[in-house]
């Protein structure tokens, strides 16, 4: 801040705002020089300007950029220089011209929507149509006079919002305008393909493509576009395969689909190089191959056939938690094949096995889970028993020697690390975070500015092979990152993201809260008593208040929640954050590092590789609780308590996406294999069937000769159809007064729980069909029916 003193009075211009770290002893020297080389033309130039002149202020510029140094760029001299005019405004020194150049730019707007922006005052650079304003106000006509400083920065901006929304072409480049909408706000970004970057002659098989994009695109489709069209013509590693994309990609006319297969098979060999999932691969060919067969029926060519099936095996076996494929890591081998196998079984056996497989599935989550929270607070446990250590003045004497420049000089030091018990060395290297304050905000920055961290030598392997998973919850990202000492001594204080991604996954697997539910949890939204424990969070789509109640004698989750409501508390204590949720981590963002929300998805790929999980997502596994309450007592008002559905309609829709569909898929497949091999048993005979490579026990005469098996009748619950509509006659029998049994036993055992668990839910939904069930009861009871009653549920 660097203060004038003028005859208007104090005159404060802030001339420099550095990065953490950035204000050392050679910044201080060039800022000083500086200072004092252009001290009498920057006053000068301050008395012009407080004087009344109507210098332009531009001519400050330059003084900005040389105290600024060559570290910053244009946009930081702007922003200064923007506050010298401001303040001059405010000192009424100078008038604020907004007003008049408001009055021209909205002229100049209505000029243009009127008309249209004429393409030579559009220039297609740095990816985006970016608008002339002088060439455009002197297009217009007679505004070229009021142009100015002013009016410029506030017509270029809503000039450029015009261009992105028309499609741009130049001589070698083409603007497709796109619409994208990130967290809900809709921008247009636009797309911009350059044919001389790709190599591609314009007219060509690539402009037809591009003609096939719906205009505005979709963002993230057209920029897979140009990305495919990178890989095949710039990033292409074998220089005939890229001149063989060029050519087919410049080709007029006479396209033949030998050459859209051509074009199919060198895309799916880029992607093969490139680090990606193969069902992401597969996406990519797939969408490239329907733009294909989209643009050549466009201009008339034969439509293209690719090969099919290749990627059959891969979709069925990331379906998620419920899978009609084979499962080999299953804890049960009986549930290791498909889940279902009811050609000529039962329903009952079919939805058995069903509960069967996501149980086991869901066994090994929660294992996984157990495995790396216990692990972590072993450790937490260990760290604190070597803080609460009484040390010596030896080991003292260590304690601001682990964080000096020359430790890797040191040998007695080394000799230490080496000889010293483990416990003692890291209850030193504790002492070193918390007199430094490593461990806080101010002490953090201290130690990025100055590069200073704490040195363990041989120590840290020492650490490393007490507690091997150390190394996986040292990285940032991947959980494969290098061994991090400074990272693992801050588990102290703070959980590192490895294992806060396992307790997240542990409350899924409890709660059927959607991921963003679970990172809204705040530490009041915890409450933990003798015997439960219950969970509040804001719904990410609503914001509804969501309540989930799980059994207290889980000593796990118990204790990962005790955790991170300590991880909280040294957050809002050491960081004087705000943050109030629990599941934050440390997160760098414009060169400031803070705690906040981090990205998981990498952190997911490794911890389903490393615990040799099955693929899956946080919504499945969300899912797969819903699924087994749906699969276990059929009561869809349940599951849209759990899921925390407004609408009956979603969960109905939702079972049968997730349940009903898989259950179908299975039950074809396996009809279709059993049916196959009765039919060559048949016509064949019982020889064949093994010839051919099929099972007999799958071949079934009552496939092919029906014994007039009578068909089960079933029927919804009386309660529900008649609260779905007031005018239903009742209608008792048998079948119904099943349902009412179930029913009647299902609420007397869960309604203190649904009570609990949403007491909205329970007064509008389950409230209702409690009473039903006991008026129907009573009135069942004085009938001829009264004996089913007695009947188990």
């Amino acid at each position: 801040m660097t203060t004038f003193t003028t005859p208007a009075g104090q005159f404060d211009v802030r001339l420099f705002n550095g990065r953490v770290g950035d204000w050392r002893a050679p910044r201080r020297v060039s800022f000083q020089q500086v200072l004092l080389e252009r001290w009498g033309a920057l006053a000068d130039l301050f008395d012009a300007l407080l004087a009344g002149d109507p210098t332009d202020l531009r001519l400050f510029s330059d003084h900005v950029s040389a105290f600024l140094g060559d570290q910053y760029d244009v946009r930081r001299t702007n922003t200064v220089v923007a506050r010298v005019e401001a303040k001059l405004v405010v000192l009424g020194i100078r008038t604020d011209p907004e007003k008049d150049a408001h009055r021209h730019a909205d002229t100049i707007r209505t000029w243009v929507q009127m008309n249209g922006l004429p393409k030579e005052v559009v220039d297609l650079a740095h990816g985006r149509p970016r608008v002339d304003v002088p060439a455009l106000v002197q297009h217009a006509g007679e505004y070229d006079a009021h142009l100015g400083a002013v009016l410029a920065p506030l017509l270029q901006e809503t000039l450029d919002e015009v261009a992105v929304r028309s499609p741009w072409s130049e001589s070698a480049k083409r603007f497709v305008p796109t619409t994208h909408r990130p967290h809900g706000r809709e921008t247009f970004p636009g797309v911009l393909f350059d044919f001389q970057r790709f190599g591609v002659e314009r007219g060509g098989l690539l402009d037809a493509v591009i003609d096939q994009i719906q205009l505005p695109g979709d963002h993230l489709t057209t920029g897979a576009l140009r990305n495919w069209i990178l890989w095949l013509t710039c990033e292409n590693r074998d220089d005939s395969k890229r001149a063989q994309a060029v050519e087919i990609l410049s080709k007029v006319s006479g396209h033949t689909p030998a050459e859209a297969r051509t074009l199919s098979e060198l895309l799916a060999g880029v992607t093969a190089l490139r680090a990606m999932t193969d069902k992401t691969r597969y996406g990519y060919t797939t969408s490239f191959r329907h733009l294909l067969t989209r643009t050549y029926l466009a201009i008339g060519a034969e439509a293209p056939r690719f090969p099919r099936g290749a990627m059959k095996a891969l979709v069925a076996t990331t379906r998620g938690m419920l899978s009609d494929a084979p499962d080999p890591g299953a804890i049960n081998p009986e549930f290791r094949s498909t889940i279902v196998n009811v050609a000529q079984g039962s329903p009952q056996r079919a939805r058995q096995s069903a509960i069967g497989h996501v149980e086991d599935r869901l066994l090994r989550v929660k294992a996984a889970c157990d495995e790396d929270i216990e692990e972590f607070l072993k450790w937490r446990a260990w760290t604190e028993a070597a803080e609460a250590l009484p040390l010596d003045e030896r080991a003292l004497g260590y304690v601001d020697r682990l964080i000096a420049y020359g430790a890797r000089e040191d040998s007695n030091l080394q000799r230490w690390l080496v000889m010293a018990d483990l416990q003692t060395i890291v209850a030193v290297a504790l002492a070193a975070m918390k007199r430094n304050g490593f461990h806080t905000r101010e002490g953090y920055g201290v130690r990025v500015a100055t590069n200073r961290s704490i040195y363990l030598g041989l120590a840290a392997e020492r650490l490393q092979v007490a507690f091997p998973s150390l190394e996986r919850w040292s990285s940032k990202r991947t959980g494969q990152g290098r061994f991090s000492t400074f990272r693992n001594l801050l588990s102290h204080w703070y959980v590192p993201r490895w294992v806060q991604f396992a307790i997240e996954l542990r409350i899924q697997a409890e709660t059927a809260f959607n991921r963003h539910t679970v990172r809204n949890l705040t530490a009041s939204g915890i409450g933990i008593n003798n015997a439960t424990i219950e969970l509040q969070a804001l719904k990410g789509k609503t914001e509804e208040l969501q309540t989930a109640v799980i059994d207290g004698s889980d000593r796990t989750l118990r204790a990962a929640l005790e955790l991170m409501r300590g991880h909280s508390k040294n957050v809002v204590e050491h960081w004087q954050a705000d943050e109030k949720r629990v599941f934050v981590a440390l997160v760098s963002s414009n060169d400031t590092v803070s705690f906040g929300l981090w990205p998981c998805h990498h952190i997911h790929e490794r911890f389903i590789e490393f615990h040799k999980l099955f693929k899956f997502t946080r919504e499945q596994l969300r899912n797969q609780n819903a699924g087994l309450v749906f699969l276990k007592r059929e009561d869809v008002h349940e599951v849209q308590g759990r899921l925390g559905h407004a609408s009956l309609k979603t969960t109905s829709g939702y079972v049968r996406q997730h349940i009903i569909s898989v259950l179908n898929r299975a039950n074809i497949a396996e009809f279709v294999r059993r049916l196959g091999a009765s039919i060559v048993w048949a016509v064949e005979g019982r020889e064949a069937v093994g010839r051919r490579g099929m099972r007999e026990t799958d071949v079934s005469a009552r496939l092919l000769f029906p014994l007039g098996v009578q068909k089960q009748v079933t029927a919804a619950p009386e309660c529900d159809a008649w609260i779905a509509d007031p005018e239903w006659k009742l209608q008792i029998d048998e079948v119904r007064i099943r349902h009412l049994v179930a029913q009647r036993a299902y609420y007397a055992r869960n309604w203190q729980k649904l009570r609990a668990s949403s007491p909205e839910a329970y007064e509008k939904v389950h409230r209702p069909r409690i009473e039903f069930v006991a008026a129907l009861w009573e009135i069942v009871a004085d009938s001829e029916f009264a004996q089913l009653l007695q009947e188990p549920a």
